[in-house]
């Protein structure tokens, strides 16, 4: 079940980001993906020229900042969906996705009834991150000092890590196998006949 879960996670996001790589380069969006692409390459440049005992944080962290700010519209579109294909669809699915339906599993509540709407948009929005995406995206558009913002958005990462680790712990020493996101939204992935 385990290894269904996890290849129904890789075939979802992998639909997630088709829709939001697709969504982010209409026209409308003047999206530069170039632009970002030159960012991460002098970002590369710097960290490789550590080496060389010159490490300016300042400048580090603005290469970081950029990055970020460039990225804000396909961020908000990935969250955005993810929010909608994972939560939305996926509740009135019936605790389905694409992903899901492939592997011939499916989220249901614990005791089988019908699945608690807010319950299970709890479940997603917790199993996804997409809360620490939102303050990621909220704190990328507020806060224009570059070192507080790096102080910020690394703290909202190191905690988003931290439930990560601590859903994909559940899952894998649980022995039924259900993650924190499960506890908390009341549910349970199961075979579907």
């Amino acid at each position: 079940m385990r290894i269904k879960r996890i290849m129904a996670f890789v075939v979802d996001t992998f639909i997630v980001s088709l829709m939001s790589s697709f969504i982010v380069l209409m026209p409308i969006f003047n999206y530069d993906t170039n632009k970002q692409n030159d960012i991460l390459v002098e970002y590369i440049d710097k960290v490789t020229s550590v080496g060389s005992g010159v490490l300016d944080e300042e400048e580090m962290f603005s290469v970081m900042y950029n990055y970020a700010s460039e990225g804000l519209i396909l961020n908000i579109v990935s969250t955005t969906l993810t929010f909608i294909y994972f939560g939305i669809i996926g509740f009135f699915m019936g605790g389905n996705t694409i992903g899901k339906r492939l592997m011939r599993i499916k989220v249901v509540s614990e005791n089988e009834d019908e699945l608690n709407p807010s319950l299970y948009i709890l479940r997603e929005v917790l199993l996804l991150g997409i809360i620490f995406k939102i303050l990621g995206i909220a704190v990328t558009l507020l806060i224009k000092d570059i070192s507080t913002w790096y102080s910020v958005y690394n703290m909202i990462s190191n905690l988003s890590m931290l439930v990560s680790f601590m859903i994909y712990g559940f899952i894998i020493f649980r022995d039924d196998g259900r993650g924190l996101h499960d506890l908390i939204g009341k549910t349970k992935v199961v075979s579907a006949s």
